[in-house]
């Protein structure tokens, strides 16, 4: 009897912990649907987006993208380093991360009354605590960079 009764708690328990996770994996299938949503058309007196040869006459120039400031990275630094384009499939799964995560990040910061971190210099911090080095995370970025290079005109590159 006494079994049974701590079989019948302990089953209570695991219930009550699975709703509780059916609950966050809900939450969290609502945040990704929210970031998988079209961004809403810009109004045409804005800016054209940049063109393919636009990121590599950045990287040839002292111009150079703010996410690329933020790492304090020179344009040789990623010369001659044989990186291949990430798929669309890898840059709509790490930017889906990385607005996840930030999201997350910007809520811990609001409610500590912090200020909030840039996106360039979350991605720096995400890229190095993702893949471990700097160096990785320097070749994963230029796999960014070009992988965004390679499909902006695909018309399904989500």
């Amino acid at each position: 009897a006494e079994e049974n009764e701590a079989l019948r708690a302990e089953n209570a328990e695991l219930r009550s912990k699975a709703e509780g996770l059916e609950k966050e994996l809900g939450d969290a299938n609502d945040k990704i649907s929210d970031l998988q949503k079209a961004p809403e058309p810009a109004p045409e007196a804005e800016k054209e987006p940049p063109k393919d040869d636009t990121v590599a006459k950045l990287l040839a120039s002292d111009k150079q993208p703010q996410v690329l400031k933020v790492y304090d990275v020179k344009a040789k630094q990623l010369k001659g380093k044989a990186v291949q384009p990430h798929t669309i499939q890898n840059l709509l799964s790490l930017f889906a991360n990385m607005y996840e995560n930030k999201a997350q990040a910007d809520l811990v910061d609001d409610r500590e009354n912090n200020h909030r971190q840039s996106f360039p210099e979350y991605i720096r911090d995400f890229l190095i605590n993702r893949f471990g080095l700097k160096s990785i995370a320097l070749q994963n970025l230029k796999g960014m960079v070009l992988g965004i290079q390679k499909h902006s005109d695909d018309s399904d590159a989500g």
